[in-house]
């Protein structure tokens, strides 16, 4: 596949290339009439339990956040082997916990950057840090339910590759304690995108959303991209980093 870079015309053109693809989730979230925009577009609102419910399901079975999975109290088997007792928040819990935060609705329609900061603590505070799924549940409100463009979603993929867009100036002007490990064999796109790697993975563990947010800012403005040249530059940024390295 082919390898496009932070540019205007690959950011313009980044839905037509999934469009013409296959993948099950591009076809969608990004059909005008696949259940993302259904749902997000009817059901608005955080009041209803079984509504609420019913998005968390939509966005953990069709993003991998694997909700499912983790929920509840568990018996595990570590890497060692050792079983291990973990009690995580359950569905109810989180449908709950959604339906309580004052002016949801609002802050999600805003882009308030507290909001997803705030759920992912109380999710890192009752078991589970859930970044990429709270991330990904704010920013469908805003982004598909209100036609904004506020968030940027935490994924693993983007993670592990946004380095690889990035010349070694650009990281260390955008992750000023970036620190570059060179070893042999490796090339310099591997080498730059383990060591963001490894600094967006810090965000994540320490619950800093706004670093997180303001860093995909930070690479927007670097390379000369604002909405007036692409629409919705944050979520095609998500859209292209994520589906040329799937």
């Amino acid at each position: 596949m082919k390898k496009y870079e932070i540019t205007l015309e690959a950011l313009n053109t980044i839905e037509d290339v999934m469009r013409a693809g296959t993948d099950r989730y591009a076809i969608d979230e990004i059909a005008g009439n696949g259940f993302f925009v259904r749902a997000f577009k009817n059901h608005p609102k955080n009041t209803e339990p079984d509504i609420v419910a019913m998005k968390i399901a939509l966005v953990d079975t069709t993003n991998s956040t694997n909700l499912g999975r983790l929920l509840g109290t568990k018996d595990f088997k570590d890497k060692s082997g050792k079983m291990v007792h973990k009690e995580v928040f359950t569905l109810s819990d989180l449908v709950d916990k959604i339906i309580s935060i004052k002016n949801f609705d609002e802050r999600v329609k805003n882009g308030d950057v507290s909001l997803v900061t705030e759920l992912i603590k109380w999710g890192d505070e009752h078991g589970l840090n859930a970044t990429s799924f709270f991330s990904k549940y704010c920013l469908y409100h805003n982004y598909i339910s209100y036609e904004h463009d506020d968030y940027s979603i935490f994924d693993s993929v983007v993670r592990d590759n946004l380095g690889r867009y990035l010349t070694e100036a650009e990281a260390k002007a955008t992750l000023p304690d970036l620190k570059l490990v060179r070893r042999q064999g490796k090339s310099e796109s591997d080498i730059l995108a383990t060591a963001v790697a490894s600094q967006i993975e810090k965000m994540r563990t320490d619950c800093d959303y706004a670093s997180y947010h303001k860093l995909i800012g930070d690479i927007l403005k670097l390379k000369n991209i604002d909405s007036t040249k692409v629409k919705n530059p944050r979520r095609k940024l998500d859209y292209l980093v994520w589906y040329m390295n799937r």
